[in-house]
């Protein structure tokens, strides 16, 4: 798929200060029971490859969470 850049908010804690984070999202595979996007930060050199379910919440992130 093509790329898609979107800009998020993030809040940090304990602060409660709002950062704006762009990021890219590439379609790799869909299935009949999800999909595998490509997540790039833009700002910086993290990438990551996400699985997610027919509703697009994450099954899988990578060195981070996964869900149970």
């Amino acid at each position: 798929g093509r790329p898609v850049a979107i800009a998020v908010a993030w809040v940090t804690l304990p602060e409660l200060t709002v950062q704006v984070a762009r990021q890219e999202y590439t379609l790799l595979a869909r299935g009949a029971d999800g999909a595998r996007w490509r997540f790039r930060a833009i700002d910086s050199d993290f990438t990551a490859e996400l699985d997610v379910d027919r509703d697009g919440l994450v099954r899988d992130y990578p060195d981070i969470a996964r869900r149970i």
